[in-house]
């Protein structure tokens, strides 16, 4: 059973990298029967055993950016207010499990973020999902610039640069490294 899941805010004719995907799972996870590899734009999941519909909290793998936000009390305020803003969006089914948003925390500063559930759970489920990973905030992502919390049925993002489709006119995608992360996978 394999499910590809491209990015909601990505044109589903835009194939690329789900076409990567499969080709670098092939070839880091040759023989194996369970194998997720995730992008920036699309996840790509293949298991013997049938997993649609089913969701899936654990394992998780978390990055968070080693930097620190300055002023903790009003990012964690406005992180909260776009969080639940964007997980609302996210459960009504016309949106298909993705909910983004962003807020300006200065007239130099904006706070991107994102959360998408895989398409073939329901919205309960979807829900209920993206509560485990924005409960990981407090510990996993405690005040850091940045935060990405991925399981196999979804994934929560937020960043202080635009990483998600369509752009305002005066954006663009960043091209950031992964330098400035650290990384961590939790047991199943």
């Amino acid at each position: 059973m394999m499910i590809p899941n491209v990015g909601g805010d990505i044109s589903s004719n835009d194939i690329s990298c789900i076409r990567d995907a499969a080709k670098e799972i092939r070839k880091r996870c040759p023989d194996q029967t369970d194998a997720k590899i995730w992008y920036d734009f699309c996840f790509l999941r293949y298991q013997t055993k049938n997993f649609v519909g089913q969701v899936e909290t654990t394992p998780g793998v978390f990055y968070w950016n080693i930097d620190f936000v300055s002023d903790p009390d009003f990012f964690n305020k406005k992180l909260v207010q776009l969080k639940n803003q964007i997980t609302a969006e996210a459960i009504v089914p016309k949106n298909k499990g993705l909910g983004k948003g962003k807020s300006k925390l200065s007239p130099f500063v904006t706070l991107y973020a994102l959360m998408q559930c895989t398409r073939d759970i329901p919205e309960i489920d979807c829900a209920q999902c993206l509560a485990v990973a924005v409960g990981n905030f407090p510990t996993t992502c405690a005040n850091r610039k940045g935060c990405r919390i991925l399981y196999s049925s979804c994934y929560v993002r937020y960043e202080f640069y635009p990483f998600f489709f369509p752009l305002d006119p005066k954006e663009k995608l960043a091209n950031v490294s992964m330098d400035n992360y650290a990384f961590k996978m939790s047991k199943p």
